[in-house]
């Protein structure tokens, strides 16, 4: 069954990053899994791209092995990248989970050092979560778009900066549907992408991108000319930081890095997630039409449903065991 249309959602969760795409297959994927205080990502897609067919209407999401969600890719295991981990359930746990199975292993050095009980308690769900997810995959996923992956190998980037390594471990992820490359670079810095632009398989991810989510949510530490080379200047940069960040590096914005888009009717070079804290929907047709658009995503999260969230990763354990 096929929707013929890619939608793709930047949710606003501040500073952090959680992005959703239903597939023209109708599967959905979540790149990263961050939150914000009271507002859940997968609670929303939850309520708004179910599984269930009512009133012989067409579903926006298809189940995939029994799962609401095909795939979770973290980019990064920082904990603005997951901070909603605690919000699936034992019935809509991600069929697949694809993480950086290196760097994770400092969560488990770093969650004893951590007094603030809520993320010590969510640092402990992911890597439930990690223990989980041991089996490999045996079978592609049908989306109905390309997606391609890559990542710099963990000496390469130790050496080059021992501190960054998570960030520039990030997977690097491009998304392309009717002739439109979406690109998610998670938090690469400057070190790392002067070191993947150095190899074929990065430089050919980033070619005609045209949607490109900026790098280390826009800071100036993710910015470097050399992408805008090799991606041959996007057609939106989407900045994805909380209202008052005043790191976001200005050159997403300037006309000569960036061709234009119309968001809401009026041309724009960069958009981002802290405008009216609302979040940033791409829509692109099976013809390659594309809409880009801001909506509203209301908190969603009371304080009792906090708490349940909170409970929510250690039931997964019991469910799932695929990577």
């Amino acid at each position: 069954m096929s929707n013929d249309s890619l939608e793709c959602i930047i949710f606003n969760v501040e500073h952090g990053l959680s992005i959703f795409v239903n597939s023209p297959n109708g599967y959905n994927l979540l790149i990263d899994c961050g939150g914000r205080a009271t507002f859940s990502p997968i609670k929303w897609i939850r309520k708004n791209y179910n599984t269930t067919i009512e009133n012989n209407a067409s579903p926006k999401a298809i189940a995939y092995e029994g799962s609401l969600f095909a795939q979770l890719i973290l980019t990064h295991v920082h904990f603005d990248h997951y901070s909603d981990v605690g919000s699936f359930t034992d019935k809509d746990g991600p069929a697949r989970f694809t993480r950086d199975k290196k760097t994770i292993e400092q969560i488990k050095t770093d969650v004893n050092d951590k007094s603030n009980k809520s993320i010590k308690d969510t640092m402990e769900k992911l890597l439930k979560l990690h223990d989980t997810y041991t089996k490999p995959a045996t079978e592609s996923i049908d989306w109905g778009f390309a997606m391609s992956c890559c990542q710099l190998e963990y000496d390469e980037v130790k050496a080059v900066n021992e501190e960054k390594v998570v960030n520039n471990r990030s997977f690097i992820i491009s998304i392309t549907y009717a002739d439109k490359k979406i690109l998610v670079p998670g938090d690469i810095e400057v070190e790392g992408w002067r070191l993947a632009l150095e190899k074929d398989a990065f430089r050919k991810l980033l070619a005609n991108t045209n949607f490109f989510i900026a790098s280390h949510h826009g800071h100036k530490s993710g910015f470097t000319s050399e992408i805008i080379d090799h991606s041959e200047k996007p057609e939106l940069f989407i900045v994805s930081a909380k209202k008052d960040d005043d790191d976001i590096d200005t050159s997403y914005s300037k006309e000569n890095y960036c061709r234009g888009h119309k968001v809401d009717g009026k041309t724009r070079y960069m958009v981002s997630t802290r405008e009216e804290k609302k979040s940033i929907k791409i829509t692109i047709d099976s013809y390659g039409k594309t809409t880009v658009e801001f909506i509203d995503c209301d908190d969603n999260l009371s304080e009792n449903q906090l708490k349940r969230r909170d409970k929510n990763t250690g039931k997964l354990a019991k469910t799932y065991n695929l990577t």
